[in-house]
């Protein structure tokens, strides 16, 4: 089942990030991450409303505010960079941030990776650079990629703190994580609401949506 899981998340986060993406070149970045996270609060809390979920250890949750900083950091540098670069080079590269919560269980948790795992990672980093080669020589390439790999470290901490927030409660962490989002990037929306008042209603409500 866990390998169900990550793959129906791959699929979701996937889609964000494409869906995300093509807003970016219309919509300044905080903007996305603003109104996207927002909605996401909206439908957990929900969730929780409907389940009124229990936590075991509330202790925890601390970790989900983390994760929601490694998140909102990672966002903002994620859609900055496809703004100013093409999907192909970027998504490869800001996808080696699974290599963190990878680290983390290595050398936090004292975890010891099979050597399929092993090999998995050094087949992730090969495709990496093969899927972007050819886009590296774009002369433009060293801004997206900088930003990719910063995106990549906000998005990998940010699994690793979930994983370390989940004992107090899925729910509970995904409502943190989703707020503090959202308490991060609205201050910045605030100041630049000019900006969101040119934003088209129709592109505003693809990216809430």
């Amino acid at each position: 089942m866990a390998v169900l899981f990550a793959l129906f998340a791959s699929a979701c986060g996937g889609t964000a990030d494409f869906v995300g993406g093509i807003a970016s070149r219309r919509l300044p970045s905080v903007v996305v991450v603003a109104a996207s996270q927002s909605a996401g609060l909206v439908v957990i809390l929900g969730v929780a409303l409907v389940t009124r979920p229990v936590s075991a250890h509330p202790g925890q949750l601390v970790w989900a505010v983390a994760a929601g900083v490694g998140m909102v950091l990672g966002l903002v540098a994620f859609y900055s960079a496809l703004s100013v670069g093409t999907m192909g080079l970027v998504a490869p590269v800001s996808a080696l941030g699974v290599l963190v919560p990878v680290l983390w269980g290595v050398v936090h948790l004292g975890e010891a990776p099979s050597g399929i795992a092993i090999a998995g990672a050094v087949l992730g980093i090969a495709g990496v650079v093969l899927a972007s080669g050819p886009e590296l020589t774009d002369r433009l390439a060293g801004r997206p990629i900088v930003l990719a790999a910063f995106s990549g470290l906000g998005f990998g901490s940010a699994t690793a703190f979930i994983g370390e927030a989940a004992d107090g409660g899925i729910v509970w962490t995904v409502v943190i994580l989703k707020a503090t989002i959202v308490v991060l990037s609205m201050p910045v929306l605030v100041r630049r609401r000019r900006t969101l008042a040119d934003v088209p209603r129709r592109w505003l409500a693809g990216v809430v949506l």
